[in-house]
């Protein structure tokens, strides 16, 4: 635990893992579709191909250049990379908690050495020039996030386990909780680091060593069995979350998993669109007469505000609000001197809509068009002189 004598060197939360493969574009291939992403021919040619995602990156290992050294063992792969912000002074400190496995290992822009923790495991503490900056989230084509949202430390004895990586992170030890089966070290940047006993406690032999995250847990499974992932658990739920691991081309697993109650707060519809008008009677009738829309309550009188929505009940309602005529604004705006759409409406027919606009004489903005796949368009202005587009599908 950090005291006023002693800065703990390292930064909470893991910065990378490490997953130790035999064929590496194989599996950077097998993780590039499981997450969405593009091969980087650019990063095959060494021992490592990572992928930079935020909080904590991913980094694939074939150890073929560790390999090379007569020093080397293969029980020295290391899996949670640590950051510091200065190699020595980390350095000295791990060499009170742990076996340092080697002096750092120094470079132009990064500098590293590994340790072995009590549990046997080895993992890696990285200095590196540009401090680790934050990456964005990735553009990904797949419904698993290209984000690590866990690391799993299984261990076999989660009070001694819990009570050592407190005290070299130094962040206190909630002593309630070791007596639960997942105990989290919450992470200053990154990943959460669990500590895991289920495999203990359930005599296994297997271990999960992370978990990507999912907002639909369901779409994600079913992404993975159609790009022919091989599963090794089923989707399981635990209380509020939901998960299933796989196996990649080298048997080592990756869960996958979607806090239900955390997704609850996801915005899942549309409830309203707002738009001022400056003669709500005048507008409202517009909407209802050409446009279709009907009275959400068709008992209120029109006043200052009025609530209209789709025949169908269909899509988000519309809240027309009456502003004062120097508070007023339109709802769209200009893009290299056009004038651009913030409502897009859709009608089974844009050509019966635009004729019945025009015999209104309704200002239009763009007569019927159509571009495929997309279907068709008309634009036009309501009496306030927003600009509304409307779409005909298919």
């Amino acid at each position: 635990m950090e005291t006023a004598s002693q800065r703990i060197p390292l930064q909470t939360g893991a910065a990378s893992l490490f997953v130790h493969v035999t064929d590496l574009r194989r599996a950077a291939e097998w993780y590039s579709d499981l997450l969405g992403l593009p091969v980087k021919e650019e990063r095959f040619g060494g021992p490592v191909y990572w992928f930079d995602l935020p909080g904590t990156g991913l980094i694939l290992d074939d150890n073929s250049s560790n390999r090379r050294n007569p020093d080397w063992r293969e029980d020295m792969k290391p899996f949670v990379m640590f950051a510091c912000d200065d190699i020595d002074e980390a350095y000295a400190y791990i060499g009170t908690k742990a076996e340092t496995l080697g002096e750092p290992e120094r470079y132009a822009d990064v500098a590293h050495f590994c340790f072995r923790a009590p549990d046997g495991r080895v993992h890696m503490v990285c200095w590196s020039k540009d401090g680790g900056a934050e990456p964005e989230l990735p553009t990904s084509l797949s419904p698993i996030r290209p984000r690590i949202g866990g690391v799993f430390l299984n261990v076999r004895d989660m009070r001694a386990g819990a009570a050592w990586i407190s005290d070299l992170l130094g962040v206190p030890l909630k002593e309630e909780e070791t007596s639960e089966s997942i105990y989290v070290v919450p992470a200053a940047r990154g990943a959460d680091l669990l500590l895991d006993d289920n495999r203990a406690r359930n005599g296994e032999t297997f271990e999960i060593p992370f978990m990507f995250d999912a907002n639909d847990i369901e779409a994600a499974y079913a992404y993975a069995v159609e790009h022919g992932m091989s599963v090794f658990h089923g989707i399981q739920r635990h209380g509020t979350v939901a998960c299933f691991t796989l196996s990649d081309p080298d048997g080592n697993l990756v869960m996958v998993g979607s806090d239900e109650e955390e997704r609850a707060g996801d915005i899942d519809g549309y409830t309203l669109v707002q738009l001022p008008v400056t003669d709500l009677k005048r507008s409202v009738a517009f909407y209802t007469d050409l446009l279709g829309y009907v009275p959400e309550h068709p008992e209120r009188p029109v006043e200052d505000h009025y609530f209209l929505r789709t025949q169908s009940g269909s899509g988000p309602g519309l809240h027309l609000l009456e502003v004062a005529a120097g508070e007023f604004k339109t709802d769209h705006w200009l893009r290299d001197g056009k004038p651009i759409h913030g409502l897009e409406l859709h009608s089974r027919n844009v050509r019966e809509l635009h004729r019945r606009l025009v015999r209104s004489g309704v200002r239009i903005e763009a007569s019927p068009y159509f571009v495929q796949p997309c279907g068709g368009y008309v634009k036009f202005y309501d009496p306030d002189g927003h600009l509304l587009c409307v779409n005909q599908s298919g």
